[in-house]
């Protein structure tokens, strides 16, 4: 018999809930939340001399939304690659912003905030699969669960590159609709709705298409696709080789709607990085060479996913790495190890030889044997890559949750500290990007020898204009590579404009000095010579002045006030012929030019 007051009985049936559709929403949105709150401090960084000058800050052709904007958009392969609706993205920061990067910062960390909400929807859905004894009376599990392997995603310190740095927009763009197409797929899998399903199905072919528009490295989800057929959702059997029977077959011809486009990006991608500057040849790096690379790549990745310390904008490559070397052979026999471990494993715990290979095949278009840029590896690669370890990560709280009671609340401590740890280092990781002074000081004080490091924090210096730290910094770089051609460039540019500054001073003598030192890397620079001519003629050294004018007028005579200062040092000298002459061919070059004029005028004058 029931004693309960009638009163409270009422009360306790009327007691407030949250509504269902408001309980789903709030997790991916904390999520969400707690990302952007990670990345937060990327608002107070600016653009660094990596890619963003090249990129972005010295190109006018995304700036606007005009047919010739979007011709070069949709028809460029910039820098080698391809992605026109991460132009698109930047066009929108140019129109808001304009050059500001706070708004290029923020773009970035929404993207990936979006990200980590969707990738929070598509990890219930997968341990939803995976872990089928749960129950609807465990789903506060699958949601804690879910949540951590998305914030494990989220705010590991090896996002930073991806998110941080503002010309790597593109992963965080093509990430968002490479997780939307599989979060639609596998929602399309548990919907009982034919109607429903097949939109689910088109929305997930329309997302890959805009993930590959984003950046090329989403051309692996079809293979995905393929094997979260095979598990979780376990549609397709785990022997390939049965795949073209029914009803294995109509599965499997699903996927060939995506393999048009992957196709199409694939060419374009491989035929605008083949005409890059920034893809090492097969001659400079060898396949074999490639290979070793990419073992060492497959084993980077997971041990700074563990251990996210000494983290670099870039990892310096060789060309003498090879397959017999050492840590090589070490790095394969981890490969080899990992490999038949999960294989083995696949009856008990098919999900470690699920996210393996799925470790493998999203990795491979970055892992060494397609090489693009002349780092050994880099950390933006890991952006979709190492989504499988986060499910893991998921999957792993989620059988703890499940388990013994007691065992909840230390692991719910255990997953707070690791997520507070990872936030930390991640704060530290986006404070090393906050400027290209910093960012190179930081990767020279972990390899120091390596000369793309010195060569840019001489540029930062140049910048600045810290010439003689710049000139130094170069020469350390040319100490390690002497034949570096970019550094080389780059001293030769940084003596001159000390020169320069040294001139405007009135300092002839010593501007002449730093001139001729950077005349002796590059002899055909035109301006270095005229500046040499000029000091030299301040110092009274009028022949040794013509002759610099006249080594500059022949690599370039039709440069504006060449043949004027030629013609002047032939002037003082007494041969005013020459010096007419000259004039006249300043004013061909440049008929407004009124010292020209005057200089011709009196030269005739003094001539009659």
């Amino acid at each position: 018999m029931d004693t309960r007051h009638p009163s409270r009985q009422s009360q306790a049936h009327s007691a407030p809930r949250t509504p269902s559709h408001l309980r789903e929403w709030l997790p991916p949105v904390a999520v969400a939340l707690l990302a952007l709150a990670v990345f937060a401090p990327s608002l107070r960084n600016g653009f660094v001399n990596f890619d963003d000058p090249m990129l972005l800050l010295n190109n006018p052709h995304y700036r606007g939304f005009s047919w010739a904007h979007l011709r070069w958009m949709f028809g460029s392969t910039w820098m080698g690659l391809y992605m026109p609706l991460t132009w698109i993205t930047y066009a929108l920061d140019f129109r808001v912003w304009g050059m500001d990067p706070f708004g290029y910062h923020l773009t970035n960390i929404l993207f990936h905030a979006a990200n980590a909400a969707v990738f929070y929807g598509v990890c219930r859905l997968l341990l939803r699969r995976a872990l089928p004894a749960f129950t609807r009376a465990d789903d506060g599990a699958v949601t804690v669960a879910a949540a951590a392997g998305a914030l494990f995603f989220a705010i590991h310190p090896l996002r930073v590159e991806s998110v941080t740095w503002i010309t790597e927009r593109r992963d965080v763009v093509s990430g968002l609709f490479y997780l939307l197409a599989m979060w639609a797929y596998l929602s399309a899998a548990v919907e009982q709705d034919f109607t429903r399903r097949r939109r689910l199905k088109g929305c997930s072919v329309v997302a890959f298409v805009m993930s590959l528009l984003g950046k090329g490295s989403g051309v692996t989800l079809p293979a995905i696709l393929l094997l979260l057929d095979v598990y979780p959702l376990r549609r397709l059997p785990g022997n390939p080789t049965t795949w073209l029977k029914p009803p294995a077959r109509t599965i499997l011809m699903e996927k060939m709607i995506c393999l048009l486009p992957a196709l199409l990006i694939a060419v374009v991608g491989v035929g605008g990085q083949a005409n890059s500057a920034f893809v090492p040849s097969l001659e400079r790096l060898p396949v074999s060479a490639r290979a070793a690379q990419a073992c060492y790549g497959y084993v980077f990745y997971i041990w700074k996913t563990l251990l996210p310390l000494g983290l670099l904008p870039a990892y310096k490559a060789t060309a003498d790495i090879g397959l017999s070397s050492p840590d090589i052979l070490l790095c394969a026999g981890i490969i080899a190890g990992i490999s038949m471990g999960a294989f083995a494993a696949r009856r008990s715990y098919p999900g470690v030889l699920a996210v393996w290979v799925f470790y493998l095949v999203t990795l491979a278009p970055m892992a060494g044997v397609f090489k693009f840029g002349s780092q050994l590896v880099a950390d933006r690669y890991s952006y979709l890559s190492c989504l499988g370890w986060a499910v893991l990560v998921g999957g792993a709280m989620g059988r703890l949750l499940r388990g013994a009671r007691a065992l909840a609340k230390p692991a719910l401590i255990l997953a707070g500290m690791l997520l507070c740890g990872l936030a930390i280092l991640t704060w530290r990781q986006i404070d090393v990007w906050h400027d290209s002074e910093g960012l190179w000081r930081y990767t020279i004080s972990h390899d120091p020898e390596f000369t793309m490091a010195h060569m840019n924090l001489g540029v930062a210096l140049v910048e600045k204009g810290r010439f003689d730290e710049a000139i130094q910094e170069y020469r350390k770089g040319l100490a390690i590579s002497p034949r570096h051609q970019d550094t080389l460039y780059n001293l030769s540019a940084a003596l001159r404009a000390k020169g320069n500054l040294l001139l405007a001073q009135g300092r002839s003598s010593d501007a002449a000095s730093w001139y001729a030192e950077s005349l002796a890397i590059r002899p055909d620079d035109v301006e270095c010579l005229a500046n040499l001519g000029i000091a030299l003629a301040a110092q009274g050294h009028l022949q040794d002045a013509v002759e610099q004018f006249r080594r500059a007028v022949i690599i370039d005579g039709s440069r504006p006030g060449l043949h004027l200062n030629l013609g002047s040092c032939l002037a003082r000298q007494g041969r005013l012929d020459e010096a007419i002459a000259q004039f006249r061919l300043e004013m061909e070059i440049d008929s407004n030019n009124a010292q020209a004029s005057r200089n011709l005028q009196l030269a005739l004058r003094h001539k009659r």
